[in-house]
């Protein structure tokens, strides 16, 4: 994919694979801003359409000695084996979050205070939340299970079941308990300031309306679709 300003490289296989600058692009000055194999932004591999040697970065590309700075995910789910774990999402989170810290990326994981989980090393951080929400605490720490969590604390989110009740039918507060927990999600992305806000599923996907201009990747409006969202008030203001 190629634009008037930006280049992006996929590689959809399973192993790395050198990437050849198409010969109109060769001679043009490129920053790279995301290099996703490496968690963290790096010089990449280029070969000369001229000559096909391999030379050691993209042409004009701001040199470093060393690249230190990794990635940084906070990285929001309803569900994290085996800390919580009721269909395939607490699986795949906990799958993908391994996959990251192990290339290098800093991936703190946020999920909601179902069980009033006790954590070592536990640290607490009070969250600015809209007035709606009723309040947000966060709790950093580690779980026996599950290792370096965040847990996030709204009214209502704590119940012995994350979404049913004890005869399977849906918590009638479902929308509001989920809201309120990713309206603290953006709360706190907007203390952290990571690189990406990676929210799965329906239960996250509303901490990017309320998210704040501290991060550096957003719509240039983030509070536009919101207002469309017809479920109460999802539609009000985010103060």
């Amino acid at each position: 994919m190629v634009d008037d300003s930006f280049l992006v490289l996929l590689n959809a296989h399973s192993e790395p694979v050198r990437f050849t600058m198409p010969e109109e692009l060769a001679d043009l000055e490129w920053e790279i801003m995301l290099y996703s194999a490496m968690g963290l932004a790096a010089p990449l591999p280029v070969e000369s359409p001229e000559t096909g040697d391999v030379g050691g970065v993209v042409r004009g590309v701001a040199q470093k000695e060393e690249w230190t700075d990794r990635m940084k995910i906070l990285f929001a789910t309803a569900e994290y084996a085996p800390l919580v774990r009721v269909g395939g999402l607490g699986e795949a989170a906990a799958g993908l979050v391994t996959a990251l810290r192990g290339d290098g990326v800093d991936v703190e994981v946020v999920l909601p205070d179902y069980f009033s989980t006790p954590l070592e090393d536990e640290t607490s951080l009070e969250l600015d939340v809209p007035a709606w929400v009723g309040g947000a605490r966060a709790r950093s720490g580690i779980d026996d299970g599950a290792g370096e969590v965040t847990l996030v604390e709204v009214p209502g989110i704590n119940r012995p079941n994350p979404y049913v009740d004890a005869d399977g039918s849906g918590w009638p507060d479902n929308a509001d308990r989920f809201f309120a927990f990713s309206a603290a999600v953006a709360a706190l992305a907007t203390g952290r300031r990571p690189d990406v806000l990676h929210c799965n599923d329906w239960h996250t996907a509303v901490a990017l309306g309320f998210v704040d201009d501290a991060l550096p990747y957003r719509p240039d409006d983030p509070h536009s679709w919101v207002s469309g969202v017809d479920v109460g008030w999802v539609a009000r203001s985010n103060s």
